[in-house]
């Protein structure tokens, strides 16, 4: 089973992004223990406001932490024709799978940013003219590499949308020979 499936990651979190998970992580675990271990046993209205608040910070303060450590992964299995988009932090995962449509073909685009900067994305492409975005790169080369397995494994063709105007199908041989 583990031969027929392909697995797209983010790949790990940059170890300042961890740091900073941690403190968040950290403050948020603080501040529901101090929530916890209230001296009052009394609850008046201001200590009812403070619980609140108490506990509204610390899901802000998972939310920051969350944001620094969660890993986004497309995970299709072959065998069974099925994909999932993975989300995880550390070794706890969560994705649901759903059934992968007939795919027409992948396509590599570059995509503008507002700041006048641009990425490129893959894109698979089923029935007429529905897709879902499945990768995203500041980096041709790579977009055009992970396009190229993508393809490669689900044994349709790769169209090159990079150039407006100039779309071109893309030689699977050619790429293979470059990238194999």
């Amino acid at each position: 089973m583990k031969k027929n499936l392909i697995v797209i990651s983010e790949g790990e979190r940059p170890i300042w992004q961890i740091i900073i998970a941690t403190f968040f992580y950290t403050l948020g675990i603080g501040s529901l223990l101090l929530f916890f271990y209230q001296k009052e046993l009394v609850v008046t209205q201001d200590i009812a406001k403070y619980i609140i608040y108490s506990v509204e910070f610390s899901f802000y303060l998972f939310a920051l932490g969350f944001g620094f450590s969660v890993v986004k992964n497309v995970v299709f299995n072959l065998e069974v024709n099925t994909y999932k988009d993975e989300y995880a932090v550390g070794p706890i995962r969560y994705g649901k799978w759903r059934k992968l449509p007939k795919i027409n073909y992948v396509s590599v685009f570059k995509q503008p940013m507002v700041d006048d900067s641009f990425r490129f994305e893959v894109n698979l492409w089923y029935e007429k003219n529905k897709h879902f975005n499945i990768y995203m790169n500041n980096d041709y080369d790579l977009t055009l590499e992970m396009g190229f397995h993508i393809a490669h494994n689900l044994n349709v063709k790769l169209l090159d949308a990079t150039i407006p105007n100039n779309y071109k199908y893309v030689d699977l041989d050619e790429l293979n020979e470059l990238f194999n």
